[in-house]
């Protein structure tokens, strides 16, 4: 009986600290992100309405820019550095990239508050097994026979449950991110700032279908995925076609549109900053969509581990417990 609850309670310990340590993470990363984006912003803010103000930042506020975490640092710091050797306005993209980050930190809050209730099931998914495994020792007669065949039992129906909690995690994580996977998640802000890198160097003077190689060129070093399927050639056909659903869909498609933008200036004459803003702007109301839309399936779409995983171990969990009784008490096979 001891030994029992002992084991019982090292599960439901155990539980709890992988439980916690999960929430922990999911929250330190939210709070890292979340952290860096308020020093992008921040530093924007400052230079903005120094620049506003009619003074001059010193050197070091410059340098700032390219200590920003990636990608903002180092795609900002092309852009206002190209402004500024071409002596064009620095304030307007000044202005995008801190609403960029104003943006992108607001629909991190708003992830983190629809994700809650998600993270909260897989603690309870993590905590079903267990508690269920020393309600059925309490209840089965012929369980303590065999205590260690039922320790081993709850751990594995535990081991089970908890992979669930790790997978909606896991859900949880990649909904804020609008569905956008492992080094995908880099598309999200290298397109937006590559976009402005483009807008600086048309409005320092480049021609549009040079510009628009330029920043390729310089997307190619921080994202070169997100690079070959743009395109460096404004007449090229790009990278493969790929399905356009989702927020992958939408930045594919967005470069696409830039694309075209740049296409329709050097045929019509007529500049093509006015088109790039509205795709950019676009863009960035787009994947806030997509992050609100993951964020809604994501309560149904965490049914899915409690029905593959957590359904299965109480099931196996109450089919073992019913199978040891029975050969602990001699139903089966004469008490062996």
């Amino acid at each position: 009986m001891w030994l029992w609850i002992f084991s019982a309670m090292a599960f439901v310990s155990g539980v709890v600290f992988l439980s916690r340590f999960a929430a922990v993470s999911m929250r330190s990363g939210f709070a890292a992100e979340k952290s860096a984006l308020l020093n992008v912003v921040a530093v924007f803010h400052e230079l903005q309405d120094t620049l506003e103000a009619g003074l001059l930042p010193a050197p070091e506020r410059w340098s700032g820019i390219g200590r920003l975490p990636a990608p903002w640092g180092e795609l900002s710091k092309s852009a206002v550095e190209e402004l500024r050797r071409q002596g064009a306005p620095v304030v307007p993209t000044m202005r995008r990239l801190r609403a960029l980050a104003a943006g992108h930190s607001a629909a991190l809050d708003n992830a983190r508050a629809r994700a809650s209730q998600s993270l909260a099931q897989a603690v309870i998914c993590a905590l079903m097994a267990p508690l269920f495994g020393g309600a059925l020792y309490l209840l089965l007669p012929g369980l303590d026979a065999r205590p260690w065949l039922w320790c081993a039992v709850s751990a594995a129906a535990t081991v089970l449950a908890s992979a669930s909690a790790v997978w909606i995690t896991m859900m949880a994580r990649e909904a804020r991110w609008g569905g956008l996977r492992g080094n995908q998640k880099k598309w999200w802000l290298a397109s937006q700032c590559a976009g402005e890198y483009f807008l600086a160097l048309v409005r320092a003077g480049s021609a549009s279908d040079i510009a628009w190689t330029r920043a390729c060129e310089s997307l190619t070093l921080r994202v070169p995925d997100l690079a070959v399927e743009w395109g460096a050639s404004v007449w090229g056909s790009g990278g493969a076609v790929a399905p356009r659903a989702g927020a992958r869909g939408s930045i594919i498609e967005a470069g696409m549109a830039i694309r075209r933008a740049v296409q329709t200036s050097l045929m019509e004459g007529r500049p093509c900053t006015e088109r790039v803003e509205a795709v950019l702007a676009a863009l960035g109301s787009g994947l806030g969509a997509h992050v609100e839309r993951e964020l809604s399936l994501l309560q149904t779409r965490a049914l899915k581990p409690l029905f593959l995983l957590v359904a299965p171990a109480l099931v196996g969990l109450l089919a073992a417990g019913i199978l040891i009784g029975a050969l602990g008490g001699g139903v089966i096979g004469g008490g062996f």
